[in-house]
């Protein structure tokens, strides 16, 4: 009989990355994919039955956080269910660091794709008053 929920990789996921992969039990698992070039970080989620109304994306010290809601079917006489629904949250720590800024996201059957512009730091030239 087990008497709590405990995942080990969750303990491990957290203290490695700094952030948390899962929030809540009921959350729904969802592959992801991250690759960048030169100028850009690209992500893809699959999220499948998640409609653009219910996701949220925020980008916070280069932490992207998605938040998704899959909403369960209404079906009075339904006689098995093994579609997940529920609530999903992820955050992955972006590195190399990107322009809070310049951020576009796109949901296309059932894969949300995000693209992130790196940061390019500026280089000033200070000019040297004589005398």
């Amino acid at each position: 009989m087990r008497l709590f929920n405990y995942d080990p990789f969750k303990d491990f996921e957290k203290r490695f990355f700094g952030v948390d992969r899962v929030s809540s039990p009921t959350a729904t698992k969802s592959e992801i994919e991250i690759w960048a070039n030169e100028n850009s970080v690209f992500l893809t989620v699959e999220l499948p039955g998640v409609e653009a109304d219910d996701l949220a994306i925020t980008l916070e010290d280069n932490v992207l956080t998605i938040e998704a809601e899959k909403k369960s079917p209404e079906h009075e006489s339904a006689l098995m269910r093994e579609c997940q629904s529920g609530k999903y949250r992820r955050s992955v720590k972006i590195t190399p660091k990107v322009n809070a800024d310049d951020l576009a996201a796109d949901l296309k059957n059932g894969v949300l794709y995000i693209e992130l512009e790196k940061y390019q730091p500026e280089t000033k030239k200070i000019e040297i008053a004589v005398g």
